[in-house]
């Protein structure tokens, strides 16, 4: 053992172990300070983490995906798709064995595994069967919680299944490392250009390694400037931010709606084209009636709904796919 940069004696059997629990707590202590130094524990919901969850839910195709945060007491969730409770006690909690590792844990069958058997989780609601976690890991080492899938029936992991995972859960990592706010266009309540730019070519990244399929469209006011000259600045921020907000409510499948330039722009993953169709639909419809509910002396507008696939290109950027070539949906006047 070393003491300072010194080398100490070797220390009696019940000396070593005490020396090892009170490591322990210090590492806990070291691990808990940490965990809310991050100033998320009992924060509201964020998209940010939000659709890496759906994401993995879908992708995994499990009833429940959650990013847990490991408390003293408790395990709390900052995300959960497919789970109504907030947090659960930590004794009982799976993520408390996952933190003690370095890797992925899984466990195929709980109600055939000693450890969780006789758990509450497992023999009452949700009914754990199969479980999954990676370990969150903040750079400086400290074990935060997981990001975690569970089942209802017994299941094995693939070795592909098991690098998404793990894969997802450093694009958790990074978030946890994003100590700042993000940014939201102060007209429009979407992602700022500058937000959106980092968080698409995140998601290009993901794609690239898996082999998914990306898709944007963007809605496109082609009078602006015209609308800028005859009503001013104000006028074209007034429309924006309505239009921005008219485009998050309709692209609830999208992974990420944001501003990019004047265009209000969303990006889909792992997208059937009839599910890319039937957003251009919302998009159309949501847009069309909002339109016909403007009052009377507003600029009138004209607008196109444009679609863009993502190649495959490991070089591919959201500024490359925005150079390349776009399909008009539809034309809105």
């Amino acid at each position: 053992m070393v003491q300072g940069d010194l080398v100490s004696p070797p220390l009696p059997g019940s000396e070593v172990l005490e020396w090892f629990r009170v490591r322990e707590r210090q590492r806990e202590a070291q691990r808990l300070e940490a965990l809310r130094a991050t100033g998320l524990l009992d924060t509201s919901p964020e998209e940010r983490f939000d659709r890496l969850t759906r994401l993995a839910q879908h992708l995994l195709e499990v009833p429940v995906t959650l990013i847990t945060m490991v408390d003293r007491d408790r395990q709390w969730f900052k995300s959960r798709q497919g789970l109504e409770v907030q947090e659960t006690p930590r004794d009982i909690a799976f993520c408390h064995s996952t933190i003690q590792r370095d890797e992925l844990m899984e466990v195929p069958d709980a109600r055939r595994d000693e450890r969780f058997s006789e758990n509450p989780l497992v023999t009452g609601p949700p009914y754990i069967r199969f479980y999954a976690g990676q370990p969150l890991c903040l750079a400086t080492g400290e074990k935060l919680g997981s990001l975690c899938i569970i089942e209802t029936q017994p299941r094995r992991l693939e070795e592909h299944e098991k690098e998404l995972l793990s894969y997802l859960a450093e694009h958790v990592e990074e978030e946890l490392a994003a100590r700042f706010p993000v940014t939201r266009d102060n007209t429009s309540g979407l992602l700022d250009e500058s937000m959106f730019l980092i968080r698409a070519n995140s998601a290009l990244s993901l794609c690239r390694q898996f082999g998914f399929n990306t898709v944007l469209a963007k809605v496109s006011v082609t009078n602006i400037p015209s609308i800028q000259e005859r009503h001013g600045d104000a006028a074209v921020d007034e429309l924006i931010q309505q239009l921005g907000s008219v485009i998050t409510t309709a692209a609830t499948p999208a992974e990420l709606v944001g501003r990019y330039g004047n265009d209000v722009v969303v990006l889909l993953m792992e997208a059937t084209l009839g599910e890319v169709r039937a957003l251009c639909e919302e998009l159309e419809i949501a847009i069309l009636e909002w339109i016909s509910q403007r009052p009377d002396g507003k600029p009138g507008i004209d607008c196109h709904i444009y679609v863009a696939s993502a190649t495959f290109d490991e070089n591919a950027t959201l500024d490359s796919i925005w150079a390349g070539e776009w399909t008009r949906y539809a034309t809105i006047d």
